[in-house]
């Protein structure tokens, strides 16, 4: 491959490709700094962790007590990201803090990336940050940060290697490649895919260059993951752990669309006026004080609205405003601590932002349009639907340029590789799970709807002037309804309250101290032993088991380990589905049993385990027995308990043998 660019892809020769000038390097600058701002102070200060995330966070902490990923433990294909989370505590402790910080600075990096991609190729400032600002708004788990960042980071790459097409910008492909592969496989696979487009469309006039191309990108990509290889080879095989991952496989190889119903509900008005914000303040209550003190408590000071915050810590909205009736809840001596008033003052002091005076004062600003029409349902469906026909829509347009010779070959290349990027990961990434998955992909696909939007809007711009009307009033309503669908689904509205940005920098700093603090707090505070449900059952696993004992969770509730502070039990962070279930990973599953201390197994009563994984359950049957739970709120739970080991003493909330 020659080492110099060919003429047609320098910058000047593709801004007269078609007449659009490409974006200048200062506003280039200015939107990437402003997206990477914007996602981070989002999402970090709106933050909040789900049950998936802490698959991560466990297996990472299990590497931290010396375990290997695949050898020591079972490892579906995530190896990378595992060792990030282990990086994350090791900097902060067995805290979310540095979690936060890694997840939150991918997603930022990926905002930033989303940014240059869709500036690149639409050569808008403003289409681009319209765009980037709806990749931010949706709200991708944070778990999902290497789909949210090593995608646009592809398409970034790809732009670089059309401008510059020499073996280091191959080679640079390459590591994007290998490192995606490590962080999840499947991530990987897909942007080799998008990478074999980008060298097919780019050299289609020649074949030759294209294949030479392709086979040292591919060369490169093997080189760098053939440690990965070597290493999986000599621990379990490449052919057993291909067959640990094929689950994985078997779900993504088949065409899923999901048919997302659009209702109306015709009996709703067609304008609502929504009450105002409640003015709220915090209170922490006294660590003695339980749930039916606290229900007293709130009674006695008209304390309405009660909303958990964190630990002890409640937000209600205050039904006495008077000095007198403040003075008592200050000085109760169940009151820890509150937020939100003047104590020497005795008297209210709760910042309103200015939007939130707004909306109290003029109901205009609270109206909702149609809601029997524009419900998150709808909102739902029409997200999906739009990121679904994105990728169609632009192959569609591009083979019709292409056709015409209407299209530069750098832009041809990088929006087809975009494209079908984008048409593999939806259908392969979203597929199931519409509701929780559309974000993880919005990057890449806003990317792609900034491409279209552009170019569909100039050429209706060329059109006689009832179609240019009709045609741009046409995408404006569309680009409409799909910020309205962004936003809702993403609940931005709630998200931005939360987060306090729009307060200002004062808002901004206070939130920033609160939510540091509480991600620095240890995990298991959080966790009180009465509390029902997995938070009793974490809490009673960290008060009676040793810190070197481990726990077998027989469901999908990882978040047991980290809370509890305790490992997974032969090598399995949950059974679900056919994850590891082989005969001979059942197997080793019981081996790895035998050989470490498991006093506690954790089961959920309406589990499909046992049908999934019987030698395992045949083990378990053998060798613990059921410890009933005088709980309520433990209906749907079974604690087992090894027969081979002698209690200490009982664990009082719920009545369940100790072992520590």
């Amino acid at each position: 491959m020659p080492s110099e660019a060919p003429p047609e892809t320098s910058a000047t020769s593709e801004a007269a490709a078609d007449g659009r000038a490409p974006v200048g390097r200062a506003a280039l600058v200015v939107g990437t700094v402003a997206a990477v701002v914007a996602a981070f102070l989002f999402r970090f200060l709106s933050i909040e962790f789900t049950n998936d995330h802490f698959v991560h966070l466990s297996r990472g902490w299990e590497i931290l007590q010396g375990e290997v990923p695949i050898r020591d433990f079972f490892d579906p294909g995530l190896i990378l990201q595992y060792y990030a989370s282990a990086a994350a505590l090791l900097w902060s402790g067995h805290n979310l803090f540095g979690e936060a910080l890694l997840t939150t600075g991918f997603i930022a990096a990926g905002a930033g990336l989303t940014f240059v991609a869709a500036a690149r190729l639409s050569r808008s400032f403003w289409i681009s940050g319209v765009a980037t600002a709806l990749a931010i708004l949706s709200t991708p788990r944070l778990y999902g940060y290497p789909k949210v960042f090593f995608y646009v980071l592809a398409i970034v790459g790809a732009w670089h290697y059309t401008r510059r097409p020499q073996t280091r910008s191959l080679v640079a492909l390459a590591i994007i490649t290998a490192i995606a592969f490590l962080f999840r496989h499947d991530h990987g696979v897909y942007i080799g895919i998008a990478v074999t487009t980008l060298l097919a469309v780019f050299h289609w006039h020649e074949p030759r260059r294209a294949l030479e191309g392709f086979l040292r990108y591919g060369v490169v990509t093997i080189l760098l993951l053939l440690p990965f290889l070597i290493f999986v080879q000599a621990t379990v095989g490449l052919v057993r752990y291909l067959g640990g991952v094929s689950p994985q496989v078997d779900r993504v190889t088949s065409v899923q669309f999901n048919a997302l119903p659009i209702s109306i509900d015709r009996s709703a008005p067609l304008l609502v006026v929504t009450p105002p914000v409640d003015l709220r303040i915090n209170v922490r209550w006294a660590p003695d004080v339980d749930e039916d003190a606290r229900h007293r408590l709130e009674e006695l000071h008209g304390l309405t609205k009660p909303d958990h915050v964190q630990e002890s810590t409640w937000s209600y909205v205050p039904t006495f405003e008077d000095r007198d009736h403040i003075a008592k809840l200050v000085d109760d001596p169940k009151v820890a601590d509150t937020h939100g008033i003047d104590r020497a003052a005795r008297r209210l002091e709760i910042s309103e932002p200015f939007y939130l005076r707004v909306q109290r004062w003029i109901p205009l600003f609270r109206f909702r349009i149609a809601p029997g029409v524009f419900s998150q349902e709808n909102a739902l469906a029409w997200f999906y639907y739009m990121t679904f026909v994105l990728p169609f829509a632009c192959l569609a347009l591009l083979a019709g340029l292409i056709w015409r010779g209407t299209v530069s070959r750098q832009e041809a290349a990088v929006a087809s590789m975009a494209a079908v990027l984008c048409l593999v990961i939806v259908q392969t990434l979203v597929r199931g799970s519409p509701d929780s998955r559309l974000a993880d992909v919005a990057n890449p696909i806003s990317v792609i709807g900034a491409w279209l939007w552009a170019r569909t809007f100039r050429a209706a711009s060329d059109l006689r002037t009832p179609l240019r009307v009709l045609s741009k009033t046409a995408a404006y309503a569309i680009a409409l309804v799909t910020v309205w669908s962004v936003m809702t689904d993403g609940h931005v509205l709630e998200n931005l309250e939360a987060s306090r940005i729009l307060t200002g920098p004062a808002g901004i700093v206070d939130r920033m101290g609160v939510v540091t603090g509480r991600l620095k707090a240890r995990p298991i505070e959080q966790w009180q032993p009465a509390d029902p449900g997995i938070p009793g059952l974490g809490r009673y696993v960290f008060e009676c088991t040793a810190p070197t004992d481990r726990v077998f969770v027989t469901w999908f509730a990882p978040q047991i380990f980290f809370y509890a502070e305790r490992r997974f039990a032969g090598g399995q962070v949950y059974l679900t589905a056919n994850w590891h279930a082989s005969i001979a990973d059942q197997q080793l599953t019981i081996e790895r049993l035998e050989q470490q201390r498991v006093p506690i197994v954790l089961e959920r009563v309406d589990a499909e385990s046992p049908r999934r994984f019987p030698l395992v359950f045949e083990y378990l049957q053998q060798h613990y027995a059921d410890a009933p739970m005088r709980s309520e709120g433990m209906k749907l739970y079974r604690v087992r308990v090894d027969t081979r080991l002698q209690p200490t003493r009982s664990y009082e909330p719920l009545g369940l043998p100790c072992y520590r």
